[in-house]
């Protein structure tokens, strides 16, 4: 997941109740610190990690590349994020 605002959150806690390892790459330092703060960004970050999610935040994404039948995420000064889509939450079409 790219992005840590509510929505993206929702959709992780989701994927994550179904069994998809689930990774979110956010720009704060924390998810939702933008409209809530730091405090409960802090909050919202370890109860996601608390239910197995990867969080990465204070870094931005700035490709994404396909490799194979998976993703490559870029986010500078950190690794690469590996990825794929999987069919139980992957958009249709």
């Amino acid at each position: 997941m790219i992005g840590g605002d509510f929505a993206a959150l929702e959709v992780t806690a989701t994927a994550t109740e179904i069994g998809v390892l689930t990774t979110v790459i956010e720009v704060a330092p924390v998810p939702m610190a933008r409209v809530l703060g730091d405090e409960v960004g802090k909050w919202f970050r370890r109860l996601h990690e608390h239910h197995g999610v990867v969080m990465v935040c204070g870094g931005l994404a700035t490709g994404v590349d396909r490799v194979g039948e998976e993703y490559v995420v870029s986010v500078p000064g950190r690794e690469s994020v590996r990825a794929d889509l999987d069919p139980r939450i992957a958009p249709c079409g």
